[in-house]
């Protein structure tokens, strides 16, 4: 029965809250014992219903040996510890509010230097340190995107 009782909360999980099953990983020992289908308990829908960070950021940092474009050949590496360096002094650092990461090549240099920030997956290029704070301040902070500094989805 245990085993049924999980594979129908993954199910649940599935169908309706769009496949986020992390939060079931908790021994079923330590859920209310009415079935998945009819009632989860909130710890698992808290979980559910709300994402480890507002947002998460990634800054390409790629340095291609090859000699071809690459976002390090604009210094994002800098932007990159700008941005979180940044974020800690306006307090919307670590859980619930954003994490800035470094990431490899995100296959769009020849658009660089780029970012992309999730859930939204709104992809940036910038110029300089007002760009970066425009995107700290406008999109960041507040949740309102920066249209002039954002690249095509494809």
């Amino acid at each position: 029965m245990g085993q049924t009782k999980a594979a129908l909360d993954a199910l649940v999980c599935l169908l309706l809250y769009g496949g986020c099953i992390h939060a079931l990983m908790k021994p079923a020992a330590s859920r209310k014992s009415e079935p998945a289908s009819i009632l989860l308990t909130n710890s698992i829908l808290m979980e559910l219903s709300m994402s480890y960070y507002k947002h998460h950021v990634f800054v390409c940092t790629n340095k291609r040996q090859n000699g071809e474009p690459c976002c390090q050949d604009y210094d994002s590496q800098h932007a990159r510890d700008y941005l979180k360096k940044r974020a800690k002094e306006m307090a919307i650092h670590g859980r619930g509010n954003c994490r800035i990461n470094s990431a490899g090549c995100l296959d769009r240099c020849e658009q660089g230097p780029v970012m992309v920030i999730y859930p939204e997956e709104i992809w940036y290029t910038w110029v300089d340190q007002d760009d970066l704070d425009e995107i700290l301040d406008s999109h960041l902070l507040n949740g309102q995107p920066v249209e002039r500094l954002m690249l095509p989805s494809d």
